[in-house]
């Protein structure tokens, strides 16, 4: 996991839920990048996206490490730190993309004072659109998530989420909910399309709760998703707001929920 360090208490609850991912999933080595600079480029897909940092992101950097390391001391997983090997320009270095998952809060271009519920930048929806990895985006505030919701739909992103959110129950033990909107296609349907038994050995064990969200609005529905679960989502188009799970609007599912988030793009391999 590629996590870009903010050395302020905001930043210290985004690592907090890196380390608390990497520690589930169990295999996972959190790599950790303190940045001297507000501006960096990852090269993905033949598309070179533009990360750009708000100030606080390079503040107080003489501490950094020492809040890292009490951070991750007692985790029982490997971290290292990310140091740029090369630049596009001297204040540009470029960040890899061959990364198992990235961590992104909501925003990552904005003061802090704009970070909401309400708003997932647009930094952050250019790196979900071309990157080869799901997107975390943690919650404001470290919880814990014991379970694993995730919204589905019958297309081909969808079928990438039930695979994806399958194979982290696998390798989690944490018991997934598959939820889908009230539509024609059943449980058996999904099943067959996503080929579950050939997800991990493990498949068989996972505990899967299908729930159908029907009749009712999305945002209504919204309600039954357990505040201590990891909520993982598809999105796909020319922008998050657009051709994603069964139909219907990432924003109000992002904007509703306070649970930390794992989005699936379209370009996205399995954790």
């Amino acid at each position: 996991m590629f996590h870009i360090f903010r050395n302020t208490p905001l930043g210290r609850e985004n690592l907090l839920q890196s380390a608390y991912f990497c520690e589930q999933v169990g295999d996972l080595t959190l790599t950790v990048y303190i940045p001297d600079h507000t501006q960096c480029a990852m090269y993905s897909n033949g598309a070179v996206v533009t990360i750009s940092l708000d100030a606080s992101y390079t503040r107080h950097g003489e501490t950094a490490v020492q809040h890292v390391e009490e951070i991750l001391c007692d985790r029982r997983f490997d971290h290292n730190y990310f140091v740029p090997t090369s630049f596009t320009a001297n204040d540009f270095p470029d960040i890899p993309s061959d990364w198992a998952v990235m961590a992104c809060p909501r925003t990552i271009a904005s003061h802090v004072s704009r970070i909401g519920l309400d708003h997932i930048g647009p930094k952050v929806r250019s790196i979900v659109k071309h990157s080869p990895f799901p997107v975390f985006i943690p919650s404001a505030s470290f919880i814990p998530w014991k379970r694993i919701c995730a919204f589905c739909g019958s297309t081909e992103l969808g079928m990438n989420v039930i695979w994806q959110s399958h194979r982290l129950s696998a390798q989690t033990g944490a018991p997934l909910i598959m939820c889908t909107q009230g539509d024609d296609t059943s449980r058996a349907d999904y099943e067959e399309k996503a080929r579950l038994d050939s997800l991990s050995p493990d498949s068989t064990q996972v505990q899967v709760d299908w729930v159908t969200f029907d009749p009712g609005s999305l945002e209504e529905n919204l309600y039954a998703v357990p505040g201590d679960s990891l909520v993982v989502v598809g999105a796909a188009g020319e922008t998050l707001m657009r051709e994603l799970v069964f139909g219907s609007d990432l924003e109000t599912i992002q904007k509703t929920l306070p649970n930390p988030l794992l989005v699936v793009g379209p370009k996205a391999k399995l954790v």
